[in-house]
C-alpha cells in the first residue's frame, strides 16, 4: 500500500462517469495509475458498446458500475450515492490532473469544514481558437481564490450535499441541475488554486452540438415558468452579452464571439426543446 494510499484511504471518492470513451478512457486511467489514485476511483459506465466497459475491466482496483442509459446525470448520482466516503471527487473523462492538485484539493476541503465545495482553477491547452477561447472563458467564470455561487459541477464536495431525486428525463448537462438545486441554498464554494488540464471541443460543429445540448438540458431541468425565464436570462444576457462585452473592453474579440455563441446556441436549443414539449403536449 502507497503512502498516499494510506493517508487518504476511506477520505474520498473520484467519480467519472463515461459511455462510449473507449478514445480517451486509457489516458484518463493512466494518468490516475500514475497517481497511485486508482483505489479511489468509481467508475460508471452508461451502457457503453464500443469496448469501454472491457476496458474498464483490466484495471484492478477500480470499482465499476454498469448503469442503464440513464443520461449523464443519472450517472453522477448514482455514482455520488454509491460512494461509501465524505467526500466525493467529480471528474469527466477529458479531465487531467497532478498529484499534488488532486490531493491538495481534497486537503483544502478537509480542512475546511466551512466550505461545502470547491471548484478547479480549469485550464485549456490546446492552441487552437477553440482552446484558447475555452481557456479564456475558465479564467473569467473560475478565477483563483473567488467565492462563488454554484453554477455547475464542483471539484470536489461533499456527498451530504446532493439530492438524489432523480429527474424523470435523461439529462447531458448536470451543471444545470445542480444550480437549480443550489439556488436557494446559503452555501459557500470556492475556486480553488488547484488546477485541472481540460480537453475541449475543438471543431465548431462538437462545439455548437455541445452548446445545443447545454440549452436542451436547461428546458429538462426548469420547472415553471420562472425558472425557464432565468436559465434564459443565464445564458442570453450574462453569457452572450455581459461576458462577451468583457472580452470586448480587453480587446480579446474571439472571445467575445466564443460567449456570443455559446449564449445565443444555448439559449435556441432551450426555447426550441421548451416549445416542442408544448406542441407534443397539446398534440
Amino acid at each position: 500500500m502507497s503512502r498516499i494510499e494510506t493517508k487518504w484511504r476511506s477520505s474520498f471518492t473520484i467519480i467519472l462517469c463515461v459511455k462510449n470513451e473507449i478514445g480517451r478512457i486509457e489516458s484518463f486511467l493512466r494518468n490516475i495509475e500514475k497517481l497511485d489514485a486508482l483505489p479511489f476511483l468509481l467508475v460508471v459506465d452508461g451502457a457503453s458498446t464500443d469496448g469501454t466497459w472491457e476496458a474498464l475491466q483490466e484495471y484492478a482496483p477500480i470499482e465499476t458500475i454498469q448503469a442503464n442509459n440513464v443520461g449523464l446525470l443519472g450517472q453522477r448520482l448514482i455514482g455520488i450515492q454509491s460512494a461509501s466516503t465524505d467526500l466525493v471527487v467529480l471528474v469527466n473523462v477529458d479531465d487531467m490532473f497532478t498529484e499534488t492538485d488532486l490531493f491538495g484539493a481534497v486537503s483544502e476541503l478537509s480542512n475546511n469544514p466551512d466550505i461545502d465545495g470547491l471548484q478547479f482553477s480549469l485550464i485549456s491547452e490546446q492552441a487552437n481558437f477553440w482552446g484558447v477561447a475555452w481557456g479564456e472563458y475558465f479564467r473569467l467564470t473560475n478565477p483563483p481564490g473567488k467565492s462563488v455561487k454554484l453554477l455547475g459541477r464542483p471539484c470536489v464536495a461533499r456527498k451530504v450535499n446532493f439530492s438524489f431525486e432523480n429527474p424523470e428525463v435523461k439529462i447531458f448537462n448536470e451543471d444545470t441541475w445542480i444550480f437549480m438545486q443550489e439556488k436557494d441554498l446559503e452555501r459557500k464554494y470556492l475556486v480553488t488554486i488547484r488546477s485541472c488540464i481540460r480537453s475541449c471541443p475543438s471543431t465548431l460543429s462538437s462545439n455548437l452540438l455541445q452548446f445545443w445540448r447545454y440549452g436542451v438540458s436547461d428546458s429538462a431541468v426548469a420547472r415553471n415558468a420562472k425558472e425557464h425565464l432565468r436559465l434564459l436570462f443565464h445564458s442570453s444576457f450574462r453569457i452572450a452579452f455581459l461576458r462577451g462585452m468583457v472580452f470586448v473592453f480587453k480587446g480579446r474579440y474571439s472571445s467575445a464571439l466564443f460567449c456570443l455563441l455559446l449564449g445565443s446556441v444555448r439559449s435556441l436549443g432551450h426555447i426550441f426543446s421548451s416549445l416542442s414539449k408544448m406542441i407534443s403536449l397539446r398534440a
